[in-house]
């Protein structure tokens, strides 16, 4: 994309194509794009397509992406959210000089390969979807991922919900904090 817009628009069709990819360095650098929104139908994310966008402000990954290439989201500082994510892994370099100070990991993810998160100096807080079990059964490379190591990581916390009678009164079981609920 050679373009000097701030914000583009990708459509989910052009003329009788469905887009489902976006390409290999498609906004490579484009200092200029500052809001850029993706199509649902997207299911890859090419290696480098991202790269260098310092003025992208946020990017939704859609539902159906299944593949985020290597080094797509490098020497970034955009906030990335993920729109019902099944995506299951994080290729080599995806997050490469990563500038931003907090990423969101979705539940999703089974496997973060080696150098996702290489010299990702300003990383401090990673917010995963899942709890700290989840977690730990992420296959997680050691080599060069010092990055995410060392952020804090930050846990969805599932909270149980019971509802239960005693006396004539009903209370809400909220994990640990019973809750006094008055009903007719």
């Amino acid at each position: 994309y050679y373009g000097k817009e701030e914000i583009v628009y990708i459509p989910n069709t052009f003329k009788e194509y469905t887009i489902t990819i976006i390409g290999n360095s498609a906004f490579y650098n484009c200092n200029n794009l500052s809001e850029l929104q993706l199509p649902e139908n997207i299911t890859t994310i090419g290696e480098s397509a991202f790269e260098g966008c310092r003025s992208l402000f946020s990017i939704t990954i859609p539902s159906k992406v299944q593949v985020i290439g290597s080094y797509a989201f490098a020497n970034c500082t955009c906030e990335i959210l993920w729109d019902n994510p099944t995506i299951k892994n994080l290729q080599c370099g995806v997050f490469t000089y990563y500038e931003g100070e907090t990423l969101t990991i979705p539940n999703s993810i089974a496997e973060i390969e080696d150098g996702a998160f290489e010299v990702c100096n300003n990383l401090l807080d990673i917010y995963y979807d899942g709890t700290n079990t989840e977690w730990n059964n992420i296959s997680i490379g050691f080599l060069n991922n010092d990055s995410l190591f060392n952020a804090n990581i930050h846990f969805q916390e599932k909270i149980e919900i019971e509802v239960f009678e005693e006396n004539g009164k009903k209370y809400l079981y909220l994990g640990k904090y019973p809750q006094t609920v008055v009903s007719d």
